[in-house]
């Protein structure tokens, strides 16, 4: 018996890195603009191919899709995205948090509804009956959680007029200004810096994890790589890429979205 599962476990480890390639591929789910995204972890793909023993190239992934293509074809050796992504491409049991990172002090964010000033709408419940888009179709704060606020005051799909995803949070709120939407579900630091004063907050939701580093199971250097991230302290690097440092995971951080399925099955989105 222990002979077997050594065996699976070696055919396993085998299967993920036969084919081998001479580099790491450091993967990123966009969240922003790609352009400034790819500067700042080009610093970070730099720092991990001093300390891994492959060199690291860094691969800005603008759909979700595409990036859970890309994981499952095990062409993402590293991947960063938001929880809901990582739960997705853990759903075959092979992928293995690492870190979070931490921005301005914090791991986590918040999602709001947002409104324009002159709507008329001032309670949360007043989105009943109306026209509403989010930031996007899966990630967090400006999907799962904007939902999630909803199923707990008792607005269901049925009681709205349409539901869809903008495909970005500037997106979302653009259609609310343009009277295309009633209200948009997005970041909250993205309504800071998108709604020109035109928008208001009707609720913040609970905040969860904004960004999540994680690895396939079979990853060969998977304690170099914890020690490179947890040990990095060099500001200049640090601010390069944009964050404070990595944070370790703890699974209660999760809790509140590792059940996203559930609200995605309660909320067809339009994409």
């Amino acid at each position: 018996m222990v002979r077997s599962s050594l065996i699976l476990l070696f055919f396993l480890f085998f299967f993920c890195y036969s084919f081998a390639k001479d580099f790491y591929t450091l993967a990123v789910l966009s969240s922003e603009d790609p352009i400034l995204e790819y500067k700042r972890y080009s610093t970070l793909a730099k720092y991990l191919s001093s300390k891994l023993t492959k060199p690291v190239k860094l691969q800005i992934v603008k759909k979700a899709n595409r990036f859970l293509t890309l994981y499952q074809m095990n062409k993402i050796d590293i991947g960063i995205a938001c929880p809901v992504v990582f739960f997705m491409a853990n759903e075959k049991k092979q992928a293995l948090p690492i870190a979070f990172l931490s921005i301005n002090g914090t791991i986590f964010e918040a999602g709001v509804w947002a409104v324009r000033k002159d709507s008329g709408i001032n309670s949360i419940k007043d989105l009943k009956g109306k026209t509403l888009t989010l930031g996007s179709s899966i990630c967090a704060s400006n999907a799962i959680m904007p939902l999630y606020v909803l199923y707990r005051i008792g607005i269901r799909h049925e009681d709205l007029i349409d539901l869809w995803s903008s495909g970005t949070d500037k997106g979302a709120i653009l259609n609310v200004i343009a009277g295309f939407a009633d209200g948009a579900g997005v970041n909250e630091e993205s309504f800071y810096k998108y709604s020109k004063g035109k928008l208001k907050i009707l609720i913040k939701t609970p905040y969860v994890p904004r960004y999540i580093l994680f690895i396939k199971k079979c990853f060969p250097e998977k304690e170099n790589l914890k020690n490179a991230l947890f040990s990095l302290k060099e500001k200049k690097i640090l601010k390069e890429i944009g964050i404070d440092g990595f944070v370790k995971v703890k699974e209660k951080d999760l809790k509140l979205i590792k059940n996203y399925k559930n609200i995605l099955k309660l909320y067809p989105i339009l994409k």
